[in-house]
């Protein structure tokens, strides 16, 4: 997963990202769209 570069999570019914998403350090697009996040 260290080179990921694009991570789609659309409608997923997310409400909170896990802290580890910070350790993608090659990533370029992460799509959160429609999902019932209200702060980064």
């Amino acid at each position: 997963l260290e080179a990921l570069q694009s991570l789609e999570l659309r409608e997923n019914l997310l409400k909170s990202l896990p802290e580890s998403l910070s350790q993608l350090l090659k990533l370029e697009r992460l799509d959160l769209g429609d999902n019932e996040i209200e702060e980064l």
